[in-house]
């Protein structure tokens, strides 16, 4: 949305600031986490989105290593991010997709392993007992 009303008249910075405010109360409340492309177009100081030419400036640079580097126009806060076209987020990774069926049916093997394998303790203390 606040992508929208920027691009449409980029006059309306406050309300673009307001609908981006909103989305991150909105996420804080239900405990959600923001998606890593939503978060790196935002600014961190002044809440604007970052569109390249019209809120932020951005340029590549190569010192250490190449990276993107990005300058609000508002508040002039930079964010830099390391350029590798190979990188996938962690987000994007098949291991980070919870699968709660999965991690349950594990469980249930494991535990099934275990008390298949060894003895109770309860059976263990009452032979013990039987013996003396």
């Amino acid at each position: 949305m606040a992508h929208q009303v920027l691009l449409s008249k980029p006059e309306n910075k406050n309300l673009a600031r307001f609908y981006i405010s909103m989305m991150k109360r909105i996420a804080t409340r239900l405990v959600m986490k923001l998606h890593p492309s939503i978060k790196r177009a935002i600014c961190k100081k002044c809440d604007m989105l970052l569109i390249p030419g019209i809120t932020a400036t951005v340029r590549i640079k190569a010192h250490r290593q190449k990276h993107k580097v990005v300058q609000c126009v508002e508040c002039g806060k930079v964010k830099r991010f390391v350029y590798n076209p190979n990188h996938i987020l962690w987000v994007d990774k098949p291991e980070a997709v919870y699968h709660p069926q999965e991690m349950e049916d594990k469980r249930v093997a494991k535990s099934m392993q275990e008390t298949q394998g060894k003895p109770s303790k309860e059976t263990d203390k009452a032979s013990s007992s039987k013996v003396t």
